[in-house]
């Protein structure tokens, strides 16, 4: 019997156009990498599609990570919020930094390194560096697609030792703007130089408990929230 399904039911009208959603990614994979697969790829120099058998660990839960994107359709980074709750035994011990097409493809995989501040966020820098803004104010770099921390792998520090850390950060393009525990703005519009340069803004002259979050205001007239 043929199919009684009508073609156009697929497609829909908007004022005097027929538009059809077509499905590109799905399901996305979000496994993480296996250790194999991520040998493999530190090897050859990366790759889309690896790691998707023998040592897949299951689903990723995107909750419980901190997820940053490269722009562009570029590769999305993720590693565990260690304060976040999660199911016992339901992830490795041990964090890794994990890197993933667009698509949700595993490309590599790496140990998160140990004795390190909390993580606060990730960011894909305008050249593609993918920059680690830790809980102290210092910044941690790695190379793609290895992973490995360049050039150093000691963070850089951006906020004086008094500032009691990082209570908000937001990232642009070549830089990021950080909100301090006791109210300080610090910037730097080069995250990857070796020296970043940070600058501290004028005192706001606002209250302990008063700030909550920053915009940031790019010269093309859109805003990013600093939360």
């Amino acid at each position: 019997m043929s199919s009684s399904v009508s073609v156009a039911a697929e497609w829909d009208l908007l004022s005097d156009r027929f538009y059809r959603r077509i499905t590109v990614y799905s399901p996305l994979p979000w496994s993480p990498p296996s250790a194999a697969a991520a040998s493999s790829s530190s090897t050859s120099g990366g790759g889309g599609g690896g790691g998707g058998s023998g040592g897949v660990l299951g689903r990723l839960d995107l909750s419980t990570h901190i997820v940053a994107a490269a722009p562009f359709g570029g590769p999305i980074a993720a590693v565990r919020d260690d304060s976040k709750i999660v199911q016992l035994h339901s992830e490795p011990s041990r964090r890794r930094l994990l890197l993933y097409s667009s698509s949700g493809h595993p490309i590599a995989s790496s140990p998160w390194p140990p004795q390190l501040p909390r993580l606060h966020s990730l960011a894909f820098s305008s050249s593609l560096n993918l920059v680690a803004l830790l809980s102290d104010g210092s910044l941690l770099r790695f190379r793609l697609p290895d992973l490995k921390p360049n050039p150093s792998p000691t963070p850089v520090p951006l906020l004086p030792t008094s500032s009691g850390g990082v209570a908000d950060a937001a990232f642009w393009g070549g830089g990021v703007a950080v909100l301090t525990e006791d109210n300080r703005v610090v910037v730097t519009t080069d995250i990857d130089a070796a020296d970043p340069h940070p600058r501290e803004f004028a005192d706001p002259c606002v209250g302990q408990d008063e700030q909550r979050g920053f915009p940031l205001l790019s010269s093309c007239g859109w805003n990013r929230e600093g939360r």
